[in-house]
């Protein structure tokens, strides 16, 4: 019989114990709900085994409380014949107390499980992919995370940011976006979930056309879906945009480019929800001239 103790594990279904000191559970599952989250949560063909356990845990599967014999219902749940194994032997879960917890959520049993067969989870952060775009940067960041989480059963979100994991999420990113997250993740020093908001920030201000930072002097576009635009390029910019010098002096590309791209989403959506202009009559000679994008100071007279 295989036991494992997880950390910080508390059973939130409590058995009911009946006057000749029998334990009775008074929630179980039909055959048909077993089946159904068999469907659910089952692992996918070539899905890896920590993209595996996110999905399970954004599924609600801490919520899922499941005795034994129900558990053994769920087979076969994973495609890993390791991980299988362990599912089979496993017969119960050691909460932080000593005692074993009557029934363990379903995210519960697939931790234990998963630290069965690969006693060092971080072997499988090590496994990861690079990625290419800040949507696949936010799933392989949360991996990491759920890498870590396992020996508590954790939320993976829950997990605070250590230098290594921002080291491997770095390694494993694209040339072209590193300028512009390496600053964000580098600072990070608060939770996985925390840091993943900030990169979806920086994703919500590059949608639309795709923007690359280069060294290159030369700006070019191509097809009208990329553009290319240099350091030097964006402080102008933002100069002529108003922005104080002393404010972009020293401060990284990436965090350059974020203030340049705001402004000129800012810019965009405010030529797109002002009212247009009612022209109007032409004004006399010596009437003051009207502002606008081409008026200059005159000279004046000596």
């Amino acid at each position: 019989m295989v036991k494992v103790r997880l950390q910080c594990l508390k059973s939130v279904l409590l058995p009911q114990v009946r006057p000749d000191g029998a334990v009775q559970l008074t929630r179980t599952y039909t055959p048909k709900e077993l089946r159904e989250y068999l469907e659910v949560y089952q692992q996918r063909s070539g899905e890896n085994i920590l993209a595996w356990l996110l999905r399970v845990w954004d599924g609600a599967a801490a919520s899922i409380h499941l005795i034994l014999s129900e558990k053994d219902l769920l087979s076969p749940i994973t495609t890993d014949d390791n991980i299988r194994r362990a599912y089979i032997q496993l017969q119960n879960i050691t909460g932080p107390d000593g005692q074993d917890i009557v029934a363990p959520t379903l995210y519960q049993w697939l931790c234990a499980v998963v630290l069965i067969a690969h006693p060092d989870p971080s072997q499988l952060a090590a496994s990861l992919g690079p990625w290419h775009t800040i949507a696949e940067g936010i799933t392989v960041l949360r991996q990491i995370g759920m890498a870590h989480a396992l020996a508590m059963g954790a939320n993976p979100d829950d997990v605070l940011v250590t230098k290594v994991m921002r080291m491997q999420f770095l390694k494993q990113a694209s040339e072209s976006l590193k300028p512009l997250i390496v600053s964000t993740v580098t600072d990070a020093t608060g939770t996985i979930g925390a840091l993943v908001n900030k990169l979806r920030e920086i994703g919500d201000t590059m949608s639309g056309p795709s923007v690359r930072v280069i060294n290159r002097r030369k700006q070019t576009k191509s097809n009208g879906a990329t553009a290319r635009i240099t350091r030097k390029q964006i402080w102008a910019d933002l100069v002529q945009a108003g922005v104080p010098r002393s404010e972009i002096e020293g401060i990284t590309t990436s965090e350059m480019f974020r203030r340049w791209h705001k402004l000129a989403f800012t810019w965009k959506n405010r030529l797109v929800s002002s009212p247009p202009r009612t022209p109007c009559p032409p004004s006399p000679p010596s009437a003051p001239l009207r502002p606008d994008s081409n008026w200059q100071m005159p000279k004046q007279q000596k």
